[in-house]
């Protein structure tokens, strides 16, 4: 059985010769292959690098183009600084008061840099390997996204 083949009999509720295996990797893989983490959200060709070595040595069912929370919230114009080792960080929020909420525009992916690198990966993953694996994009929930906009504490 194909991992395309397990991951769609996972989700009909067919019958599996294995469970799916789907790890979200993240720094590991980066690591993995000698990058800090910064690389790997930061640069497309790291990501995909990392999971297809990763998968070639750990045999897993999907590539995930997964990486970080704040892709989006960049698009909407938020400011971040980028440790080496760890998840992009908030300048400030974006959204200290609700009243700029209706000022936010709905960013298109292809004119931000971070969010056209995650469809840049998908692309590279698809070029670099056959069909037979899929591939799980990635977007912030709409609770998810308004947290990293004004703050899990100021959501709340």
């Amino acid at each position: 059985m194909t991992s395309k083949e397990r991951i769609e009999k996972t989700f009909s509720g067919g019958t599996l010769d294995h469970p799916a295996v789907t790890p979200i990797l993240m720094s590991y893989a980066a690591r993995y292959i000698g990058k800090t983490y910064r690389d790997y959200y930061l640069d497309h060709r790291v990501l995909v690098e990392s999971y297809l070595r990763c998968r070639e040595a750990f045999g897993f069912d999907m590539h995930m183009v997964i990486s970080d929370p704040f892709r989006e919230t960049e698009a909407f114009g938020g400011r971040f600084d980028y440790p080496e080792d760890g998840i992009p960080v908030p300048r400030e929020h974006l959204l200290k008061t609700l009243d700029r909420l209706d000022a936010l525009a709905v960013p298109d992916p292809r004119d931000h840099r971070r969010m056209a690198d995650r469809v840049e990966a998908v692309a590279l993953f698809r070029k670099e390997t056959d069909r037979a694996v899929p591939i799980l994009g990635w977007v912030e929930g709409p609770f998810a996204e308004a947290a990293d906009l004004r703050g899990v504490q100021e959501l709340m």
